[in-house]
């Protein structure tokens, strides 16, 4: 689930979760602090924007090849 908003992710995730107990639910939040909510929604994995471009960075430093990589996916 990547949505523009984090509000809209948590209906999403409630709603994919009623139509399908056993899907695998990622999603992406914009701010940290609503990673719990999208949790409790049904979310099974909850990646925040800014720890993976943080992340992205860091990989950037130790390989930019692998950044590079990274950013073309």
């Amino acid at each position: 689930i990547a949505t523009q908003r984090d509000d809209t992710a948590v209906l999403v995730a409630l709603t994919a979760r009623q139509l399908n107990r056993g899907a695998k639910i990622v999603a992406a939040v914009r701010e940290e602090e609503n990673a719990p909510l999208l949790r409790q929604s049904g979310a099974d994995a909850v990646i925040t924007s800014a720890s993976a471009a943080g992340r992205l960075l860091g990989l950037s430093v130790l390989s930019p090849s692998a950044g590079t990589v990274m950013e073309d996916l």
